[in-house]
């Protein structure tokens, strides 16, 4: 056994997961209703969501700060959207 041999029995060091018995937290029912209704609706809410991105005026009216803000950041939206995710 060499100085970097600690271990004799790798198998005990193992961590795959049907070895570890993950916790389950007494919440983790929730947001189901909604979760599912999200899920069940996923088709629709993707066309109606594209639809009203595309309708929405950024920075009409607010302070100047807030309209530089939200400038700046459907700037960038479209920029990730367009050059990453390849739409438009």
């Amino acid at each position: 056994m060499s100085a970097f041999d600690i271990h004799e029995d790798e198998d005990a060091l193992s961590s795959d997961p049907e070895e570890v018995e993950i916790p389950v937290s007494r919440f983790s029912h929730a947001g189901k209703e909604s979760i599912e209704l999200i899920i069940s609706n996923t088709l629709n809410d993707r066309k109606t969501s594209k639809i009203l991105v595309m309708q929405v005026v950024y920075g009409q009216k607010g302070a100047p700060g807030s309209e530089f803000n939200a400038q700046l950041w459907k700037n960038r939206w479209e920029t990730f959207w367009t050059s990453t995710m390849k739409k438009r």
